[in-house]
């Protein structure tokens, strides 16, 4: 059973380690750094998975219990997943308003952190009970997609065209070559 347990673990980490120095290797070097050869690229992938494996580490020593890890991780997952299902449900969702709603859901989630541990510390706020933990997400959620909702109404909408053809990519099987292949 520890051995299946650890197998499981161990394939989930590397998966991990392998997307997150792709992440910022391709996304965030690359594109600082432009104008290298596919070795130096390799080179900054690896320091990067040694990266983030260090964080990694650091995060779960840092966490007192695997209760307050899944909630963090879950927190995380918020935060960028309410704007990555609004664009892909929403045809109106705007790369700004993505932003706007990432920014005020990590605000609200600090806000919600904030008062607990305020309301723990100082007698004056003693007078307020803590949030509980469904009311935490419907607190950061709710911040979230009121910001992303009402952001993507006060931008310009993007272009219909390359919104209509991500659209189309969206639907095209994975089973057929796409028409999409021959313009990308």
């Amino acid at each position: 059973m520890i051995a299946a347990i650890l197998a499981g673990i161990m394939s989930v980490c590397s998966a991990l380690m392998l997307s997150g120095s792709a992440l910022v290797t391709r996304n965030l070097y690359a594109k600082a750094r432009p104008h290298h050869d596919e070795q130096h690229y390799l080179k900054i992938g690896r320091i990067a998975s040694v990266g983030v494996v260090l964080l990694a580490a650091i995060l779960a020593f840092t966490l007192p219990n695997v209760l307050s890890g899944l909630k963090t991780v879950w927190a995380f997952y918020a935060l960028m997943g309410l704007p990555w299902w609004a664009g892909v449900i929403w045809h109106r969702t705007t790369a700004t308003a993505a932003w706007v709603s990432s920014i005020v859901t990590c605000l609200a989630y600090g806000a919600t952190l904030l008062h607990n541990s305020l309301n723990e510390r100082l007698p004056l706020l003693h007078g307020f009970r803590d949030l509980k933990y469904p009311e935490q997400i419907a607190i950061y959620l709710g911040a979230g997609l009121i910001s992303l909702i009402l952001t993507s109404y006060l931008t310009e909408h993007p272009d219909p065209a390359r919104v209509r053809r991500f659209y189309r990519k969206m639907r095209t099987p994975t089973t057929q070559k796409s028409e999409f292949d021959a313009e990308d």
